[in-house]
């Protein structure tokens, strides 16, 4: 296993230790993650807020530039500095959950994750595959995989309310279809790690949102003080 994938498995003997239940540790385990990541998450949705809130200043630049690419660019990056928008903020976050789901999914494959012979939570043995136990162990056994697709779709389509970008729409179902095939070939405790993330996204966004929403985070007077400078 990668260094990644053993500080996975440390968390989750730790959290063992202390709770005796796999499920419960794997849950603590993306609690830990997420609350990590939670300074990035914060910036990243400051930058889809504020970008929701310039996208009408933004179709005017385009607009009024759609001749001039250069003029174009530069009137985007000016209003980006104006506001203080880095729009790799909203990025950011996506590239370093993915090579922790990566060391999730490895250090859950490996042999040496689990220490039982059967690691159940709620009547699932979370090192077996979804797939095919469903039958063969009752249909509990899809639940996961369909909440993980279930709250794949949601957290997407919740975080990329009000996106202008136009492919917004067809990464929502990749993600989903992506996320589901995972879940359901993979051991469930994978999709468990999977459904707690996406629940504490669709949660913290939701908070975040409330909070963001009574904020006038763009004067009206500013958006015109940048209009002149560029006119």
């Amino acid at each position: 296993m990668g260094f990644l994938s053993n500080i996975v498995l440390s968390i989750v003997d730790f959290f063992y230790g202390v709770t005796k239940n796999y499920g419960v540790s794997i849950i603590l385990l993306t609690l830990t993650v997420r609350f990590a990541l939670l300074p990035l998450n914060i910036k990243s949705m400051k930058f889809t807020h504020i970008s929701k809130v310039l996208n009408p200043k933004m179709q005017e630049i385009q607009k009024k530039y759609k001749n001039d690419k250069e003029k174009l660019n530069q009137a985007t990056l000016e209003l980006w500095q104006k506001y203080k928008v880095n729009p790799a903020a909203g990025c950011l976050p996506l590239f370093i959950q993915f090579p922790i789901l990566i060391a999730v999914i490895t250090a859950l494959r490996s042999p040496d994750f689990f220490k039982v012979a059967q690691p159940m939570f709620l009547g699932i043995n979370l090192k077996l595959p979804d797939t095919g136990y469903a039958w063969a162990f009752g249909i509990k056994y899809l639940i996961l995989p369909i909440l993980s697709v279930v709250t794949t779709y949601l957290q997407t389509k919740v975080t990329s309310a009000g996106n202008p970008q136009a492919n917004m729409k067809s990464m929502t179902i990749m993600m989903t279809i992506m996320m589901g095939w995972i879940t359901i070939s993979y051991p469930s405790g994978i999709a468990l790690y999977w459904v707690t993330g996406n629940i504490f996204a669709i949660v913290q966004y939701m908070v975040f949102n409330r909070i963001m929403d009574g904020k006038d985070l763009l004067p009206e007077e500013g958006v015109k003080d940048s209009e002149k400078k560029r006119n």
